[in-house]
């Protein structure tokens, strides 16, 4: 029976770090690059102040990143995780890839005024979707308000997804992002 304890106690610690090496696996940050990847040419001063408000689905706006399985569930990467608020992130993203392609362009956050007769793009992403082994698929609605001027258009973008990591994802939506930003740059009028 001696003999029985230091057993059980030695198959009890194996089983704790057995455990504590499962539930420390490391957590993998991730941003969303602005597209295109080269700097613009810099210039002295920004000539538009422009304001971007940025609106994303509840399912999305989480820690963790999400696929979608083809037979509907859900799941959720609990250890592929965005490195900022998602929707920040997200307009994070929007406002470099406005100002790259449109150098006279400063892209401000919502909570910035701007001057009357100034620009602002709402931007309300309606789903975000990343499905296994297939594709990200991103549907958008944006309105340009300009001196009491107003455009307002929807759009679905698919983007391969190539894989079904974090890495993976974070590049589709980049891309996605891009494209999206590609046309709301060509919208923003000229000063």
């Amino acid at each position: 029976m001696t003999l029985a304890r230091p057993m059980r106690a030695a198959v009890l610690v194996v089983l704790a770090a057995g455990s504590w090496s499962c539930a420390t696996a490391p957590d993998r940050f991730y941003t969303i690059d602005p597209r295109p990847p080269t700097p613009a040419d810099a210039i002295a001063q920004r000539s538009q102040p422009v304001r971007l408000t940025v609106a994303v689905p509840a399912i999305v706006d989480r820690p963790e990143m999400i696929l979608q399985r083809a037979d509907g569930r859900v799941v959720v990467l609990e250890h592929e995780r965005w490195a900022a608020p998602f929707a920040d992130l997200v307009a994070a993203a929007l406002a470099r890839d406005i100002e790259r392609r449109r150098p006279e362009v400063a892209v401000f956050d919502g909570a910035r005024a701007v001057a009357p007769g100034g620009v602002t793009i709402h931007v309300e992403l309606l789903d975000v979707t990343a499905r296994t082994g297939g594709e990200l698929r991103l549907e958008a609605r944006w309105r340009i308000d300009h001196g009491g001027d107003a455009s307002q258009r929807q759009r679905v973008l698919e983007v391969p997804l190539g894989g079904d990591g974090g890495d993976a994802l974070a590049r589709a939506l980049a891309d996605a992002l891009g494209t999206l930003a590609g046309e709301l740059a060509a919208e923003v009028p000229r000063p």
